[in-house]
């Protein structure tokens, strides 16, 4: 059974099964992100890491047709009569802390992208680490459009995915890219059919919220990083990882179950 557990004005938040379900829900605007959407998300996300035991997973997705159509240009668009709002500073104070928390979460994150997922929009769904998309999802760097270069870590996350080139294609020509086309860069995780993208992010975060979140944690942590290491300090990195997780409830768990033919029993310490 579901529980709304918060009450916002641009998303909304259940909890069930040991995930949380968050939307976005400023489906007029096409889930554009605002101001006050960033300070709920940025709440939202800190509460629920906080709630360990009850919340060892996540999903994030949109109301709607639309995923996340990025910034809403209403909040900035050009004033000529009054003072500018400073495009740069806007990043630094909502998406730069929005996207490190995506990013740096302590527990597993599912996207379901159920529709188009533009500009910042698309950054905020390659952020995360299970991206599941509906065959009617639509990915767009749209920044070009309106004389801007990618933000909220798209020039990171990009072409980390798909490559210099074809990141550079995408940044340029401004072209959305369907969700077949997206499957075949590597930039989701799986695609399905729409009437079948919330059973099956649901599925997911069902399996990630029963699993050993440290150890999820920790390979993302080496993932990201081994990007930027030489295979021989991969090597040594993964090593002090394993002194940490060797140290864990869950691995002495996992071993367990493991002698002793049975499911293992996680809790995510």
């Amino acid at each position: 059974m579901e529980e709304t557990v918060f009450n916002y004005e641009n998303i909304e938040v259940s909890i069930q099964e040991g995930y949380a379900e968050v939307v976005l829900s400023r489906e007029k605007s096409l889930n554009s992100l605002n101001t006050e959407t960033h300070k709920e998300l940025l709440h939202c996300l800190a509460t629920l890491e906080g709630m360990r035991e009850g919340v060892r997973a996540l999903i994030l997705t949109g109301r709607g047709r639309a995923f996340c159509a990025g910034q809403d240009l209403e909040e900035v668009k050009p004033d000529p009569n009054g003072r500018q709002i400073r495009v740069g500073d806007l990043v630094r104070s909502n998406y730069v802390p929005l996207m490190q928390k995506v990013k740096d979460l302590q527990i597993p994150t599912v996207c379901a992208v159920n529709g188009v997922a533009a500009g910042a929009g698309a950054s905020l769904a390659l952020a995360c680490d299970v991206i599941i998309a509906a065959k009617s999802a639509r990915f767009l760097q749209a920044f070009s459009k309106i004389g801007l270069t990618p933000d909220s870590g798209g020039t990171w996350l990009l072409p980390r995915l798909v490559g210099r080139a074809r990141a550079l294609d995408q940044f340029f020509t401004a072209e959305a890219v369907d969700s077949s086309r997206a499957f075949e860069l590597g930039m989701v995780s799986r695609v399905v059919e729409d009437e079948r993208l919330t059973e099956e992010s649901r599925t997911v975060a069902r399996q990630l919220a029963k699993g050993p979140t440290m150890a999820y944690i920790a390979t993302r942590r080496a993932v990201d990083l081994g990007y930027s290491m030489s295979f021989s300090d991969s090597l040594i990195m993964e090593s002090l990882l394993q002194d940490h997780l060797g140290e864990s409830y869950d691995y002495r768990e996992g071993v367990a179950a493991f002698l002793e033919k049975r499911p293992a029993r996680f809790e995510g310490r």
